[in-house]
């Protein structure tokens, strides 16, 4: 038995004389029906190539010329560049010549200088032979041309060393061979062998000539199609007529299209009764392995909930659901991407935030992206690391924040984990994709490695995010449900509540004064919190001071501290400008709407900047004015170099500002804020705060500005990033529930303590929307406990 094995005779004649030999196969009616139906229906002459006529027609005279130049043909996959060409070569050679006349290659299997200086090469030199015993007849009907033809497939793929040689090859031996070259990318192909060629551009087919040619297939094959399936199959080959042709067979062959009324030998009768089954969209869908419009439905409306405050559990289940089902991470945002796009109802300035969110996610994918079912695990694993509410300022009420959620939870937890960091080696928030930057102390920013550690980011994608959030939510964050603890005269509440935390960040305008009018007892609450060991950080959103000028206030009004200690709204605008915003060399100055505290921190970082005090700016818009602000005029009002509007607080704002603000950002200015806060407490009442600056060009050009203050998660970041303490044993002080309060739970502090001394009321710390931990009457509360 062994020894027959290795007889090949032995073994033909076994097999030869075996009964069970399975009937041959290789008739032409066979063939044809084992063919696939790209090449059964592969155009045999140019005239049959569908929907290139602006090509065809300059083949069709170089045909009856009998004369080639060097050809690229070039556009996206499946449009016929290949089938033109191989059509084409046939009518100038015919049957019995085209096998020796040309050499088919694809460049994507034999990429290298090899090829080149083998295969290439030999028949390119090869000299032709006679063309006898053709006959008359035959050279009538083909002209028979006195050169040879390579085609290569696919030639972007080449290597540039490749192409180089190729180059050299092509002038050496013209006389005897023409080239074609086939590709998807013509930037691919190095210019000296491009400039050697001429040029076809290949466009995607139409959806009425693809149609056509897919409803003759169909009829051809005797095929039953559901209404709307030919616009499926286009819709989902997105113009590659290949690939439609492909799934359309594909889909045959899984309903069994096409056997009615055939029978095999084995067959049952009844069986060859049966009608074919419908192709369906369905089935097409299946096959194409695109996500049904019913999954997408399903997820579009649940991250469009019907109330304020609706968690993320129900965009969390239908996402489940879809990984559960296995679709393509990939081709569901490419669908999402569709809708957005071409949904006339979505404003162009949120298709242009939804966008740039894709274009994030898709780069993540790219990069390797972890699954969600993966990213749920290590979730689980992690707890109490991260908790539920870890999804922070995100409610999901958007396509954009689902692409945020999904992209920046997956992705962190994956480098997180890979890294090597244990579960509570760092606050999950911390990374930020893409970005490999640690804020140090002095805000030193850098490239480095990850390190182990926290990181704090402030970056120009966050803090876009962080607003596009704030702008595009109803809510931002869930409404808030629990009834705070009003800890006034409540001794043993305040120590327990103090012994929860180290680091206290305070607020100060309805805190810590009002005005210039210290309350009582703000002094003895702070030298009490040192004493036993906390952190003080003072945080505002007053952009008028500097962090100097609020150190003197702060020292003048006899509470000790130093520059260091202070973080506020205009120093980290001035380190975003400097550090994070990338800038063209010739627009780096700053039209400012504020005062000298903004003044001073862009000083300090060596920005230029214009507008602010400057008493120039501080009047009355004139006539001339409007004509030279329409007009553009460098030279007396627009600064050709200004790059960035930023709006804070300002005591003198004026129309004259606002006009040269508006026109800068059409003009393609950044626009950007200190914060939003629309008021500001002062002498026991409210007042107009930054915010109010910021809303008649909010009005005007019907875009939201980059708020670089509370409640913006990139300045608690940076806070983090500078101070290095853990959120968890920090507690954020506020007077204002959507400022203050928001600020800490959004930043997933410890504890929130607000305050009624300042903005909000009991109602709105108690009732509204955001509600601190626990609440008192005054700062000073605190003291009991050092009695």
């Amino acid at each position: 038995m062994a020894a027959n094995f290795f007889n090949n005779k032995a073994r033909a004649a076994a097999a030869a004389a075996n009964p069970s030999k399975p009937k041959p196969t290789d008739s032409k009616e066979e063939q044809a029906k084992q063919q696939p139906w790209v090449e059964k229906y592969r155009p045999k002459t140019l005239d049959d190539v569908a929907a290139q006529d602006h090509t065809t027609k300059v083949l069709q005279r170089t045909l009856q010329a009998s004369n080639l130049p060097h050809m690229l043909f070039y556009g996206p996959p499946g449009t016929g560049k290949t089938s033109t060409i191989l059509a084409l070569a046939k009518s100038l050679f015919g049957p019995s010549l085209y096998r020796s006349r040309i050499l088919e290659l694809n460049a994507s299997d034999e990429r290298g200088i090899g090829i080149v200086r083998d295969k290439i090469k030999n028949f390119a030199r090869a000299q032709l032979t006679h063309s006898t015993g053709l006959g008359e007849e035959y050279l009538a009907q083909y002209p028979c041309p006195p050169f040879k033809i390579i085609i290569l497939d696919e030639a972007d793929s080449m290597t540039q060393d490749a192409q180089s040689a190729l180059r050299r090859t092509m002038e050496q031996y013209s006389r005897i061979t023409r080239f074609c070259l086939v590709c998807n990318y013509v930037t691919r192909i190095i210019e000296p062998l491009a400039s050697r060629c001429s040029k076809f551009r290949f466009k995607a087919l139409d959806n009425s000539a693809a149609g056509e040619r897919l409803e003759h297939i169909a009829k051809v094959e005797n095929l039953r199609l559901e209404d709307g399936v030919v616009d499926k199959l286009i819709a989902c080959s997105e113009g590659d007529m290949r690939r439609a042709i492909t799934y359309m067979q594909s889909a045959a062959k899984l309903v069994g299209a096409g056997r009615a009324g055939k029978k095999d030998e084995d067959e049952d009768e009844e069986m060859t009764d049966q009608e074919s089954e419908v192709i369906t969209i369905r089935t097409i869908e299946e096959i194409a392995g695109v996500v049904p419009e019913g999954v997408l439905d399903a997820l579009v409306q649940a991250m469009q909930p019907k109330k304020i405050g609706s968690s993320y559990e129900a965009v969390a289940k239908v996402v489940t659901d879809i990984i559960a089902d296995g679709w393509s991470a990939t081709q569901l945002l490419l669908q999402l991407y569709r809708r957005v796009v071409f949904n006339d109802a979505i404003p162009d300035i949120q298709k242009n935030k939804i966008v740039m969110a894709f274009s994030d996610m898709d780069r993540r994918l790219v990069d390797g992206l972890f699954r969600r079912d993966s990213s749920n695990t290590m979730w689980k694993s992690w707890r109490p690391a991260i908790q539920p509410d870890d999804i922070r300022r995100y409610k999901a009420a958007r396509i954009c924040d689902v692409v945020h959620i999904c992209s920046e939870l997956n992705y962190s937890c994956g480098r997180y984990q890979s890294a090597g960091y244990s579960r509570r080696a760092a606050p999950f928030d911390v990374f930020l994709v893409g970005v490999e930057l640690e804020i140090t102390t002095g805000w030193d920013i850098r490239p480095r490695p990850l390190t182990c550690g926290p990181l704090a980011v402030l970056t120009e994608t966050r803090i876009a995010t962080a607003n596009m959030a704030t702008s595009a939510l109803s809510s931002e964050y869930p409404a808030s449900t629990h009834t705070p603890r009003y800890l006034t005269g409540d001794a043993a509440g305040i120590q327990e509540f103090l012994d929860k935390f180290d680091v206290f960040l305070f607020d100060c305008d309805g805190v810590l004064w009002s005005g210039d009018h210290l309350f009582p007892g703000t002094n003895e609450t702070l030298e009490m919190l040192r004493r036993k060991g906390k952190q003080v950080v003072f945080v505002t959103n007053n952009s008028t001071k500097s962090r100097a000028d609020y150190n003197k206030k702060l020292t003048a009004l006899g509470i000790p501290s130093n520059t260091e200690e202070i973080f506020s709204s205009s120093y980290s605008a001035s380190i975003y400008i400097s550090r994070i915003l990338s800038l063209p060399p010739n627009k780096r100055k700053v039209f400012v709407i504020g005062e000298t505290g903004i003044e001073q921190e862009l000083a300090s970082e060596n920005v230029p900047f214009i507008g602010g005090t400057d008493p120039a700016y501080r009047r009355e818009i004139t006539p001339q004015d409007y004509k030279d602000i329409a007009s553009g005029d460098a030279s007396t009002l627009l600064d050709p170099e200004v790059g960035v509007v930023l709006v804070g607080l300002d005591f003198h704002i004026n129309y004259f500002k606002l006009a040269l603000a508006y026109h800068y950002v059409r003009r393609g200015a950044v626009f950007l804020a200190t914060n939003i806060d629309s008021t500001l407490p002062n002498s026991g009442t409210l007042f107009p705060g930054a915010g109010s600056m910021s809303a008649p060009l909010i009005m005007m050009l019907g875009k939201e500005p980059t708020s670089l203050g509370k409640p913006n998660q990139a300045m608690m970041d940076a806070i983090e990033g500078k101070f290095r303490f853990d959120r968890s044993r920090a507690c954020m002080v506020g007077d204002r529930a959507n400022t203050d309060i928001r600020f800490g739970i959004e930043g997933r502090l410890g504890g929130t303590l607000g305050v009624l001394t300042g903005v909000s009321s009991k109602e709105e710390f108690v009732e509204g929307d955001v509600r601190p931990k626990v609440y008192l009457d005054r700062l000073a509360d605190l003291l009991v406990v050092d009695q």
